[in-house]
């Protein structure tokens, strides 16, 4: 905790902890926690249409859903803003703008 190059906030670290914990219980259970994930978005990247950076959301009803879900299998620190940031880091939402060369 005391080095400044990683998480220092202690409920942070305990609710890593803590979800990785329900990720091998999900394991455990015969389910993939990326199959969870990708459920919600039928398995197909959500392609939103942005003309400028300034227009991506922070978060989605989606997102809200999805948050939801996690808390209620036992995940922390899981609000929807952390599930839209997610969904954009691992590809379920692509909000490049449009004239983007990533689109």
């Amino acid at each position: 905790m005391p080095s400044a190059g990683i998480i220092r906030n202690k409920r942070k670290i305990n609710a890593i902890i803590t979800n990785a914990k329900v990720i091998e219980k999900l394991h455990e259970q015969g389910s993939r926690f990326s199959e969870l994930m990708w459920n919600f978005v039928a398995h197909k990247p959500i392609i939103n249409s942005i003309n400028n950076h300034n227009d991506i959301p922070s978060t989605t009803p989606l997102a809200t859903t999805i948050s939801k879900k996690l808390k209620s299998i036992g995940f922390s620190f899981t609000g929807p803003v952390v599930v839209y940031s997610f969904m954009q880091s691992c590809g379920m939402v692509n909000d490049h703008e449009n004239n983007c060369f990533a689109k």
